[in-house]
């Protein structure tokens, strides 16, 4: 083939073709090669290529680089990559494979290099990589846990807050382990099945589970799965929210309107309480009124009545009593009917004044024994269902404490209810205590029960809002918390001992205050 003709096939080849002397001079050039640096061929030929097609910056290397092929002779091509500058000064990156040209004796008078226009995939890779690194960015970024699996639930990716969630420091931590380890076992199988329907139907699933970490520690998220293919192989997407402060929130507007309820309830039996205890009250107090004067005749007609059964013999009384039978016990009788009197005359006042809406801030002087006997008989009724063996050992002469008796009362109330629901047979006792603590300049008031008791885990988390081990039967685990409040807003304190099936005491103690200082 003669020099002419190939030339031509140099000239129409897509590939980058030039040739250099040991003097670093053009000696051949082609046309894709002339076009890529934007010149024409003669404008080329001649010239000095590393000056004229390499950047300032990198001209001193490449130009070594180049030199050390004539010093050491290679017997294959050899490849590299390098930048070459166009006439309107942009850069260009070839991929070169680089022939010697030899003479008769087999020495290299040129290199003859063979190229081929890789910039656009320079360009896509570094748009990848950074493409790449704007996602890794975002997705650590973020605030909501992400990771992505096999579709048999093995880690692939994830990110920081995935690993927050799970408790953990390092990916490696979850390297060849499935996600479904970390799941609560309640939540297991129902994850697996949102899962898999996002495999089979390729849509987004969203549920609610509980996680678990390090500590084993529950974490409600919500899970949104998908599925995508990668490359020929199914994977899964997961995007992991922590919802626990939306549980809370949640549960805390639950729990208000409980309390809104409650004050509503609270309210309509204040109604009920005073309309009720006016219409007991009326008949009541006619009883009152009436047994001091039923006693006054009894003492007077009796003279009568012996004299009669001694001169006459014993007679009924009604149709079936007799006299010489009953006459010793009327007494009794009259007095037990006036004790009961009272005792209605005591709870309705007590309920009127439960059920009264008091200032949360007012304060007063308090006798806590006072307090105590009010809680006792408003839930006499539970106590008396609940237990046989139940005994007051309340302190004589007792300082006053300044405080809000209603607010105390509510205290004492709620623990005894506690007490009673801890109690497993009516043989278990309940007592309570109170007394002066000298030294420590406080009233101190002891509840004391031999029920389930609690371990030591409970008592960590027994005066947290809405932590209960009632839940199913209606509790709200406020409870505690609001006692737990109301004491120290009197500046006390209230405190638990408990072991589990050996019962449960709970102190509450409060600052004495002397009289001047109410």
């Amino acid at each position: 083939m003669n020099e002419n003709k190939l030339s031509k096939y140099l000239d129409i080849s897509g590939s980058f073709i030039i040739s250099l002397n040991r003097e670093q001079i053009i000696t051949y050039i082609n046309k894709s090669g002339a076009n890529i640096l934007g010149y024409e061929v003669n404008e080329i030929i001649g010239k000095d290529y590393f000056n004229l097609c390499v950047s300032e910056n990198e001209r001193e290397k490449i130009r070594e680089r180049f030199i050390k092929l004539f010093e050491k002779p290679f017997l294959k091509p050899n490849n590299f990559e390098s930048n070459v500058v166009t006439s309107s000064g942009k850069k260009r990156t070839i991929n070169w494979t680089n022939t010697a040209l030899r003479d008769e004796e087999g020495n290299i008078i040129e290199i003859v290099s063979s190229g081929n226009d890789i910039t656009w995939r320079i360009c896509a890779l570094e748009k990848l990589a950074e493409s790449k690194k704007k996602y890794k960015s975002l997705i650590e970024a973020t605030d909501t846990g992400f990771c992505i699996l096999d579709k048999n639930g093995y880690f692939l990716e994830a990110n920081k807050k995935i690993l927050n969630i799970l408790g953990k420091k390092y990916f490696q931590d979850l390297q060849n382990r499935q996600i479904y380890e970390f799941i609560a076992e309640k939540h297991r199988d129902f994850l697996k099945e949102n899962i898999k329907f996002g495999l089979e139907e390729n849509k987004v699933r969203h549920c609610e589970a509980d996680f678990l970490n390090n500590d084993k520690k529950i974490i409600p998220v919500h899970v949104s799965a998908n599925r995508f293919e990668d490359r020929h192989q199914t994977k899964i997407i997961l995007l992991c929210q922590d919802i626990t402060e939306r549980r809370k929130s949640e549960e805390a507007a639950r729990q208000q309107e409980i309390q809104l309820m409650q004050a509503d309830k609270m309210a309509s039996l204040g109604i009920l309480v005073s309309g009720v205890a006016h219409e007991i009250n009326n008949p009541n107090n006619f009883v009152m009124l009436n047994i001091p004067l039923l006693e006054g005749m009894w003492q007077h007609i009796r003279p009568i009545l012996d004299e009669y059964l001694e001169e006459k013999g014993d007679f009924f009384i009604g149709k079936r009593l007799m006299y010489s039978t009953v006459k010793d016990s009327v007494p009794g009788l009259l007095t037990g009917i006036y004790e009961g009197s009272k005792r209605i005359q005591t709870i309705v006042k007590e309920l009127k004044d439960y059920s009264r809406k008091q200032n949360e801030n007012y304060f007063e002087k308090v006798n806590i024994n006072e307090v105590v006997k009010t809680a006792v008989i408003l839930t006499e009724s539970l106590i008396k269902r609940s237990t046989s063996d139940f005994k007051f050992d309340l302190g004589k002469d007792l300082p006053f404490i300044k405080g809000n008796f209603q607010k105390l009362e509510q205290v004492i109330i709620n623990l005894l209810e506690n007490s009673c629901q801890a109690i497993t047979n009516k043989k278990q006792k309940i007592q309570v205590t109170t007394y002066c603590d000298r030294k420590a300049e406080k009233v101190v008031c002891n509840i004391t029960d031999e029920g389930i008791g609690m371990d030591e885990e409970t008592l960590k988390k027994i005066l947290e809002p809405f932590f209960t081990t009632k839940r199913t039967e209606g509790g709200t685990g406020l409870g505690l918390a609001v006692s737990s409040k109301i004491i120290a807003d009197h500046g006390g304190k209230l405190s638990f001992k408990s072991e589990p099936n050996e019962g449960t005491r709970v102190e509450i103690s409060v600052p004495v205050y002397e009289i001047e200082e109410i």
